[in-house]
């Protein structure tokens, strides 16, 4: 069998036997039927009007128009939106191995390409996001292609090849602006290997222009499509504001702001005299506490494990060609932006390094392809592959089951109630979480809101309530905030819906839900 599995891993079937695999478990983790994050419901709500015809009122939901898109593409398959959306992003991910794959191989070998494609098809978070309703799968398959492309074209000096990469590296910006990155790095690496490239001058020129006449066509449809409709299309008001924040270098503001509390937090430490204490350090070193901070997110995206083949593989390819020393900058580059982002904005999510952590998988395919070469030679090659299995592909993989499994479920549990009980059918809401009224199958026109500021500040949100003669309140509670609820007393609770991390708490105006 072991001679077998050696000889599969090298060959075409190699690809089909792995999206298989991530098949099979991402449908598996679709059917614990998992709540989806709040932003789902704007994509969901822009999908809706995208399928009524309503393009305007689909943008003002939401101006990045793609995933919606998408989402209302395979409704016309499921009758059910949340399925919709779900699909959606199952399909993106299980799709972005084929890039990932081919890309792999193309730098490396098809051995490192199996190995790449199979860690990422297992790995916790790509699996996490493969059922829930998110744009970062299709943001990544989007990424992967263009990166693939673009490597292609550096290779290959077609102008198609640059075209596609192209195409692909703008279709990553209109699910996040991150994609801007993508743009920005292929063309400045495209330009710096014109001006460097002898003989192959003119080729590299002729892809070019293929790449530059995309960039004008998106140009000029975005331009047509703000000022014909007036409407604010895929952020491109954020970004232009972001890279001059950036360029003009504010960023560092808050990173001076921090620098001066935690001065005036040195300065009320009780013995003076001594230096070095905690505030004192954290304020000289705070540039490097802000990369060890990107480093942790990264590893937990890339999944701690998967570190030590992707250390591994960079050892092993210190010879980097032109192909490999693209992508190696392309994913510093972009780890560099996100770091800049990070100071600027003093939090860094995992899903901005969602895309980099996919750029990675490269080197831990080669990393994992050296790891099984070795054990191979081993004395009990059986034993060490065994072991080899279980830590780099049965461990993730169980993660992923186990996130699903635990998965917090009490806003869905409450929201059918709300949904099969009468009494409030026709009442006016208020909601801390758009999922509440999405579960409950509240209209739009049913229920409001308080700033996010006061979302957990329950005597405002009475006092809000009171004020706009709402009748229910359905509200999500963090466990830790629980104390606080029974704040509200001019509403009576009807009913309490106790989850792992939050609860949910039904309050009823008296008027209504009289005895």
């Amino acid at each position: 069998m072991l001679e077998y599995f050696t000889k599969l891993h090298d060959t075409a079937n190699a690809l089909i036997l792995v999206v298989c695999i991530s098949a099979a478990l991402k449908i598996g983790l679709l059917l614990f039927n998992v709540p989806f994050n709040s932003d789902g419901v704007l994509y969901i709500t822009a999908a809706q009007h995208f399928a009524a015809g309503n393009f305007a009122e689909a943008l003002s939901v939401y101006p990045m128009p793609l995933y919606p898109l998408m989402i209302a593409g395979f409704h016309f398959l499921v009758p059910d939106w949340e399925i919709a959306g779900k699909l959606t992003s199952l399909a993106c991910q299980i799709l972005a191995l084929i890039p990932l794959y081919f890309l792999t191989a193309r730098l490396f070998s098809r051995k490192a390409a199996f190995w790449a494609s199979l860690a990422f098809a297992v790995a916790p978070l790509p699996n996490d996001w493969a059922v829930d309703v998110i744009r970062s799968p299709a943001f990544v398959f989007s990424v992967l292609l263009a990166v693939y492309y673009a490597q292609k074209a550096i290779d290959l000096k077609k102008p198609v090849l640059f075209f596609l990469s192209a195409l692909f590296s703008y279709c990553s910006f209109l699910f996040r602006v991150e994609g801007a990155i993508v743009v920005l790095f292929c063309s400045l690496y495209f330009v710096y290997r014109i001006l460097v490239q002898g003989e192959e001058r003119i080729s590299l020129l002729k892809g070019f222009t293929a790449w530059l006449g995309v960039t004008v066509m998106v140009a000029g449809i975005c331009f047509l499509a703000v000022h014909i409709d007036g409407q604010r299309l895929n952020r491109l008001d954020e970004v232009a504001v972001k890279a001059a924040h950036i360029l003009k270098l504010d960023f560092l503001d808050n990173y001076h702001i921090i620098y001066e509390q935690l001065d005036d937090l040195g300065k009320r430490h009780p013995h003076l005299d001594r230096r070095q204490n905690l505030a004192e350090v954290t304020r000289h070193f705070m540039f490097l506490v802000y990369l060890l901070g990107e480093a942790q997110i990264f590893i937990k995206v890339l999944f701690p494990l998967f570190i030590v083949p992707f250390i591994v593989g960079l050892r092993r390819s210190r010879d980097f060609d032109t192909s490999r020393s693209f992508l190696f900058f392309l994913l510093c580059f972009y780890l560099t932006v996100m770091y800049v982002l990070y100071i600027d904005r003093n939090y860094l999510q995992r899903r901005f390094l969602f895309a980099p952590a996919a750029l990675a998988f490269p080197w831990v395919g080669l990393g994992l392809e050296r790891m099984y070469a070795r054990l191979l030679g081993a004395s009990r090659p059986k034993l060490y592959l065994a072991v080899f299995v279980i830590v780099f592909f049965i461990s993730p993989a169980f993660k992923a089951v186990h996130s699903s499994a635990t998965t917090d479920n009490v806003l869905r549990r409450a929201g059918n109630w709300v949904k099969q009980n009468e009494l409030v059918h026709d009442a006016r809401y208020f909601v801390n979480d758009l999922r509440a009224p999405f579960f409950a199958g509240i209209k739009t026109g049913n229920y409001v809101q308080i700033n996010e500021k006061n979302k957990y500040n329950f005597k405002a949100i009475e006092r809000f309530a009171i004020k706009q003669e709402l009748d229910i309140l359905f509200l999500k509670v963090p466990k830790r905030l629980d104390t606080s609820v029974p704040d509200i007393s001019r509403y009576k609770r009807l009913k309490k819906f106790t989850g792992k991390e939050r609860n949910v708490y039904i309050y009823c105006a008296p008027a209504l839900c009289h005895e």
